[in-house]
Formats: structure tokens, C-alpha cells, sequence
């Protein structure tokens, strides 16, 4: 989809020669705190728990949308405690992170293992159904929770032949400190990220808008410019919001930082905000709750 973002940005979206009489609204925000799940471990080469907070049937969620894969420690009743960018020599332990929409009913992920490029570990596993947003964990320790060979791990999830999610870690790197016995937990990404989600409606029926599309571009990059003449790799993040409105980025978005924002569907004035900043106290992930007016 994303290779094909700007063209259906053209197509969806008002005449460019239009953009001066866009809508002079900001993009509004409320935090919201959904706890990430817990992870229960078993004895075996890898455990594959599904985050979940609830447990209600899916009977409207239809696509599971997940973002990368980050790599995280646990506390000790399976929460995510931190996001690290590697593990230390000595790690008995790394653990696949993704925040996801919702699970539809009956999906079933396939995960793959590697060390160095080479294939270690496969499974599957069919998580339960739920219609909210929140975070898949997978273990992979060995049985007897001794050290883990060092090298450059990495997991892949499919739903059948389809890549879902994936993501690669290091485990053994001498700059990284041991999380469990050093205070400073350094290992703690420095770059602080936040997944964004939420709902897109009509200003004045509060109606979900399917096919309303969230955008959020590089830093710098100019969002007149780019719904003219952009290009695809000056897109950060994006998502497409469903039938009840709801959307979730693809890609985490940097907090502290001032970036180009653009909301539209056919038959609405576009917003543009060329510097939103999501602050580094806002809970994860972030609920963004957006109105549309229609184009006169």
C-alpha cells in the first residue's frame, strides 16, 4: 500500500489548487492508557503468549495491523518493563514486541527464528480473538534458561504467506549493560517512540469515516508540497482507518518532535499540520480522536 500512498493521496484527497481553502483546524488528542499484557513463560525453547486485556469476541475487527517489531524486558508477572536496542552477552532471555489494532477471530501467526541468517526456531500460534488495541509478546529462551548464543537474532511473524511483522536484535553487544544488574539501564532506547491509533469521524454526524487516511511525514518535508509532488519515502507513518473509523499507524512516532501531519477522505477538507509534537509524558499508546468537515 505504502508504494502506492501518494497516488491515492491524489486521487482521494481535494485539488491541490483547492488547499487554500482547507479547513483551519488542528489535529485533536487525548491520551489514553491501555495496559500492555502480560507474557507466561514455559519451558521450552520459546513461549508464545498473546497480549490481551480483554477477551470479547472480534466479531468487527477483520485485519490485524501490527506495528514493527521492539525489543523489550519483562517484569516479573509478564509486563513490558522497557524497550531495548539489544541484549547483553549473558541474556537468557529476548522477547518480539508488536502493538497491534485487534485480532480477528480464527488468525493463526506463524513465527520464524534466526541467529546470523540461519533459521533456529519455528512455531505458530492462534491467539485469542479481541477487538482492542494492545501488545503481542513472544519469548525465546533456551530450556534450562541458560545463556543465549550470542549474535544477531531475528523473528518474523506471518499470517499464512504474508509477512505481518519483523525485526532483528543483537544479543552479546559489550556497549550494552546488563538491564537486570545495572541501575542505569542504558540499554533503554534513547530515541523515545510512541504508537499512535484512534478514530476519524464527520464533524457534524460523528459518523465513522471509512478510507480516511492518517499521514504522518519526515521531519522537514514540506506537507503542501508533497500532496503536489511527494514521494513516497517522505512517508514516516500512515494508516488507513476502517469501517467504524478506527486506524493505527504502521510505524511508531517519534515523541518531542515537530512533524507534518495530513488527514483527508473523499468529500472532506484536508487537514494539514505541518508541526505536531506529541509530548514524551504521553501514555502509550497514543489515542488521537480526529473530525473531518465535509467539502462543500
Amino acid at each position: 500500500m505504502k508504494a502506492h500512498l501518494h497516488k491515492q493521496l491524489k486521487s482521494t484527497f481535494m485539488a491541490a489548487a483547492a488547499l487554500a481553502t482547507l479547513l483551519s483546524v488542528t489535529l485533536t488528542a487525548s491520551a489514553a492508557s491501555l495496559q500492555a499484557g502480560k507474557a507466561t513463560p514455559v519451558k521450552g525453547l520459546a513461549s508464545v503468549p498473546a497480549a490481551s486485556t480483554g477477551h470479547a469476541p472480534a466479531a468487527a475487527c477483520t485485519t490485524l495491523k501490527a506495528s514493527d517489531v521492539y525489543w523489550a524486558t519483562l517484569t516479573d508477572s509478564g509486563d513490558v518493563d522497557q524497550k531495548v536496542e539489544g541484549y547483553p552477552d549473558g541474556t537468557s532471555k529476548v522477547v518480539a514486541a508488536f502493538d497491534y489494532n485487534c485480532i480477528p477471530k480464527k488468525t493463526k501467526l506463524s513465527i520464524i527464528w534466526s541467529v546470523d541468517g540461519e533459521q533456529i526456531y519455528t512455531d505458530s500460534n492462534t491467539p485469542k480473538a479481541n477487538d482492542k488495541a494492545n501488545t503481542y509478546t513472544y519469548s525465546l529462551y533456551n530450556k534450562d534458561d541458560s545463556a543465549l548464543t550470542n549474535g544477531d537474532y531475528g523473528v518474523e511473524f506471518y499470517i499464512g504467506d504474508t509477512l505481518l511483522t519483523a525485526g532483528k536484535v543483537t544479543v552479546g553487544d559489550l556497549n550494552v549493560k546488563d538491564v537486570t544488574t545495572d541501575t542505569t539501564k542504558t540499554t533503554t532506547s534513547s530515541t523515545a517512540e510512541i504508537a499512535i491509533q484512534g478514530t476519524v469521524v464527520d464533524s457534524k454526524s460523528k459518523k465513522p469515516i471509512n478510507g480516511a487516511l492518517v499521514i504522518v511525514l519526515n521531519e522537514g518535508v514540506d506537507p503542501n508540497a508533497w500532496l503536489k509532488d511527494g514521494k513516497d519515502e517522505d512517508i514516516l507513518a500512515f494508516a488507513k482507518a476502517d469501517g467504524k473509523g478506527q486506524f493505527a499507524l504502521n510505524n511508531p512516532v517519534p515523541m518531542n518532535l515537530a512533524l507534518p501531519w495530513i488527514v483527508g477522505a473523499k468529500g472532506y477538507k484536508v487537514i494539514i499540520q505541518s508541526d505536531f509534537t506529541i509530548e514524551e509524558s504521553t501514555d502509550d499508546p497514543y489515542i488521537m480522536n480526529i473530525t473531518l468537515e465535509r467539502s462543500k
